[in-house]
C-alpha cells in the first residue's frame, strides 16, 4: 500500500512540472485504462491533440487529470488498451471467459449464444453439473475444442470444462492433474514468447470470501485461506480480479479469481452478466500472446454460379472418341479425366469454404441484439440508474426469448425440408452428437502423434494392419469345386445402362481421389455417357482397372472408448464416383447370374432383407419352438474386421466355381488387387 500511494504522489508530480514542457509542440495521444475500477475498464482518449497548448488549454485538460489521480480511484498498475485490436498473424491476444454456470444441462442454448456472440478464445466453466450422457458437441457444435472433467460419484453438481477453439493448438495435460475437480490443459505459443516464461492462468470458483484480495490476507480464525494465500505467494502467482462476482442485496464477494505468472500480460478484466440465469457474473480478460492459429479450409465448386448449359454444350462437341483409341486403361482415363476436369472448370467457379464458427441459428440478428445487451450492463453499472438497469433487464429478456425463437425456427426448417434436402438434417445430427475432429494428440501402441502428418500415417498404419495380405499371383485350385455347366466370360454395357446410373447418383456424395464431384456426372449423364461406357467396356474386355480407380480416400470414424486411441477408429473408404457408377453396372449385370446360388438363409446385402427380415424370421422360429416345447440353441458370432480379413484367392475360388471365367474373373481379380489408401487426418 505504502509503494502505490509513492508511486501515485510520484506520477501526480511528474504530471504538473513535466507535462506543460513535454507536450508544448507535440501531438499525442494519452490512454487510461482502469480495468480494476468496480470492474468496468474505461478510457480517457485524444485528450491532447492541439499542436500548441496555452496556459488556458493546461488549466483546462491536465486540471481534471490531476484531480482525477490525486483522488485515488485510479489502481496503481493501469495496464495498456482494455480494448485490443486483434490484427497480425495469429492474433496477438486471447480472450479468455471464465464463469460459473451453475448447471449447462438446461442452458446450452443460452451458453453458445453467449460463446459464439462474443468469439472468445477460451472458455472456463465451474459448475457445469454435466453427466456422461451430454457429449461434448451437444455443449458447442462448432469450432470448440472441449476438455471436461465430471463428477465422478454420481451426485449433483460440480464439474468443470475448459474450450479452446479448435484452431489454436491445444492439449490436455492429464499428468498434472489430481483426483479433484480440475483439468489443466496446455496451448502452444510462439517461439518468441517460449523464450520468455510461458504464461499460467488459474481460473474458477475457489469460494474464499473472506480473503481481503488488496493485502492478500484473511481475517479472522480460519486458518485455510491463509495457507491458500501462502500457496499462491510460494507459486509466483498474482490475483488479477478485485470485483465481486457474487452480489447479492446485502453482501458481495469475489468468489472467481483469475491467477498468472505474469501479470503484465494479463489486461482488460472486467466482469460481465452471464446470459445463463446464474447468481455468478462472469470474468473477461486479455492475455498478451501470440499463437498460431490454423484455418481449415478446402477448395470446392461453387454450384450456384455454375453454367451447366455451357457445360453440356461443350462436352456435346467434346471428341471424347478420339482420346479412347488405344487399350491402355490407366492412359485412356487419364485423358477423359483431364479433358472433363478441365472443361468443367471454364464453367463451374471454385471458392474456399470453411467450417462454420457458429451453428446456423446464430444469427445476425443475436448477435446484434447479444452486443446491445452488453452496452446496456455497462452503462446501467457506470450509473446505477434504476431506469438503466431495467433497460438492460428488458433487452436481456428479448435475447433469451430471440434465442429459443431462432433455435426452434432452425429445427423447424430442417423438418420442413427433410424430405427434399434430408443431409442438412444429418448434418445437424452428425454435428451435436459426434466428434468432428481428430484429437490434438492420437496414439497407438505406445507411440503419440499430434501433426497432420503424423497422425495422418498412423492412422493410415493401423487400418492397413488389418486388411488381409494380399495373395495375388497364388493360383486358384480348380479341383476344390466342380465345375459349373453354365459359366459366365465377360459382361457388355450399354450406353442406357450407364446413363440410367448416371442420373441416379446422390449429388451430396463425397468426391474420392479423382477429384470428380458427383453433382456434375449427374448433370451432363446425356454428354458423357458414351464415352465412359466405351471406357467401361474396355476395362472389361481386357479384365483391368484404372489404379485411380482402386485408391481411396480414407476418414476415421469414432466408434467408442478413448477418442486418442487409434484403435478405436473405423475406416470409411471415399471412392471414386466413376468408379461406383462401374460397380453398380457390373452388378447388374452381373447378380441375376449368381443368385440362384446364393445361401437362401443370406439376409445381409440381398434386395428385400435385411436385420429386420432376420430378426424376423428368428422370432417366428423361436416362438414355434416354444409352443412345441422344444428347445433352440443359438450361437452368436462376430467376426472382428470381417471383411478386412478375408482372403482374396479364397474369394477367387468361389466365383471360379460359381462359373467366372475368363476376362470377368480377371477384372475381379484386378479389383481386388494393389489397391491403396490415404487416411485423413482432420
Amino acid at each position: 500500500a505504502i509503494m502505490a500511494d509513492t508511486r501515485r504522489l510520484l506520477c501526480s508530480v511528474f504530471m504538473l512540472y513535466f507535462l506543460p514542457l513535454m507536450f508544448c509542440v507535440y501531438t499525442s495521444e494519452i490512454l487510461y485504462d482502469t480495468p480494476y475500477m468496480d470492474g468496468v475498464h474505461s478510457g480517457y482518449k485524444g485528450l491532447f491533440t492541439a499542436k500548441i497548448y496555452g496556459r488556458k488549454f493546461l488549466r483546462r485538460r491536465i486540471r481534471p487529470i490531476l484531480v482525477l489521480e490525486l483522488s485515488g480511484d485510479i489502481h496503481p498498475h493501469p495496464g495498456p488498451v482494455s480494448n485490443p485490436r486483434r490484427s497480425g498473424k495469429g492474433r496477438h491476444t486471447l480472450l479468455v471467459l471464465t464463469i460459473n454456470a451453475r448447471s449447462l444441462n438446461n442452458k446450452l442454448r443460452d451458453f453458445q449464444s453467449m460463446v459464439y456472440t462474443s468469439d472468445c478464445d477460451v472458455v472456463v466453466v465451474s459448475e457445469s453439473w454435466l453427466t456422461p450422457s451430454v457429449l461434448n458437441k451437444e455443449i458447442l457444435p462448432n469450432g470448440y475444442d472441449i476438455y471436461r472433467c465430471d463428477r465422478q460419484d454420481g451426485k449433483r453438481g460440480g464439474g468443470v470444462l475448459i474450450a479452446i477453439k479448435n484452431e489454436i493448438e491445444s492439449k490436455r495435460r492429464k499428468e498434472l492433474e489430481s483426483n479433484c475437480e480440475i483439468v489443466v490443459c496446455e496451448i502452444h505459443i510462439s517461439k518468441e514468447y517460449c523464450e520468455r516464461r510461458s504464461p499460467v492462468i488459474l481460473c474458477g470458483d475457489f469460494n474464499f470470501p473472506e480473503i481481503d484480495w488488496e493485502l492478500q490476507v484473511a481475517p479472522g480464525g480460519d486458518n485455510l485461506p491463509n495457507i491458500f494465500c501462502d500457496m499462491i505467494n510460494d507459486a509466483f502467482l498474482s490475483q488479477m480480479n478485485y470485483s465481486p462476482t457474487r452480489v447479492s442485496d446485502s453482501t458481495s464477494n469475489i468468489l472467481d479469481l483469475v491467477f498468472t505468472n505474469l501479470p503484465d500480460q494479463l489486461y482488460g478484466l472486467s466482469t460481465f452478466d452471464c446470459q445463463l440465469n446464474t447468481d455468478h457474473l462472469g470474468i473477461s480478460f486479455f492475455l498478451k500472446t501470440t499463437v498460431k492459429r490454423t484455418k481449415f479450409s478446402r477448395s470446392v465448386y461453387n454450384f450456384k454460379k455454375a453454367d451447366f448449359d455451357g457445360l453440356r454444350e461443350t462436352l456435346a462437341h467434346t471428341p471424347f472418341e478420339m482420346l479412347l483409341d488405344c487399350d491402355d486403361i490407366d492412359q485412356c482415363w487419364e485423358k477423359w479425366k483431364d479433358v472433363f476436369l478441365t472443361t468443367a472448370e471454364m464453367f463451374i467457379p471454385k471458392c474456399k469454404v470453411r467450417d462454420a464458427k457458429a451453428p446456423k441459428w446464430i444469427d445476425g440478428d443475436v448477435i446484434n441484439l447479444s452486443k446491445c445487451k452488453n452496452r446496456m450492463w455497462k452503462k446501467a453499472k457506470k450509473s446505477n440508474l434504476t431506469s438503466d438497469w431495467e433497460n438492460y433487464r428488458t433487452i436481456r429478456k428479448q435475447l433469451k426469448t430471440l434465442t429459443k425463437k431462432k433455435y426452434r425456427e432452425h429445427l423447424a426448417t430442417m423438418q420442413d425440408e427433410l424430405k427434399d434436402n434430408p443431409s442438412k438434417f444429418w448434418s445437424f445430427y452428425r454435428a451435436t452428437t459426434k466428434a468432428a475432429r481428430i484429437p490434438k494428440i492420437v496414439h497407438l501402441s505406445g507411440e503419440k502423434a499430434s501433426t497432420p502428418s503424423a497422425k495422418a500415417d498412423m492412422f493410415n498404419k493401423f487400418f492397413a494392419s488389418v486388411f488381409q495380405k494380399s495373395d495375388h499371383g497364388a493360383e486358384i485350385n480348380h479341383d476344390v469345386f466342380h465345375p459349373r455347366v453354365d459359366e459366365l466370360h465377360n459382361l457388355h454395357v450399354t450406353v442406357e445402362d450407364i446413363l440410367s446410373v448416371l442420373k441416379a447418383i446422390n449429388p451430396s456424395k463425397a468426391s474420392g481421389p479423382d477429384q470428380i464431384p458427383g453433382r456434375i456426372l449427374k448433370e451432363c449423364a446425356n454428354e458423357i455417357a458414351p464415352s465412359l461406357t466405351q471406357i467401361i467396356n474396355l476395362s472389361l474386355r481386357i479384365g483391368m482397372l484404372p489404379k485411380e480407380w482402386k485408391w481411396a480416400n480414407v476418414v476415421p470414424v469414432f466408434k467408442k472408448g478413448d477418442s486418442e486411441n487409434v484403435t478405436n477408429y473405423r475406416p470409411i473408404s471415399l471412392l471414386s464416383v466413376v468408379e461406383k457408377v462401374v460397380e453398380r453396372c457390373v452388378f447388374d449385370k452381373f447378380f441375376p447370374f449368381i443368385a440362384s446360388r446364393v445361401y437362401h438363409l443370406q439376409h445381409g446385402f440381398m434386395k428385400g432383407r435385411s436385420t429386420v427380415t432376420q430378426l424376423l424370421e428368428i422370432v417366428h422360429l423361436l416362438t414355434k419352438s416354444i409352443d412345441e416345447k422344444g428347445q433352440t440353441d443359438i450361437a452368436f458370432l462376430d467376426f472382428s474386421k470381417a471383411f478386412d480379413s478375408v482372403s482374396h484367392l479364397s474369394m477367387m475360388d468361389k466365383l471360379y466355381a460359381a462359373g467366372i471365367r475368363g476376362s470377368l474373373l480377371k477384372w475381379f481379380g484386378s479389383y481386388l488387387h494393389d489397391r491403396k489408401q490415404r487416411a485423413s487426418s482432420t
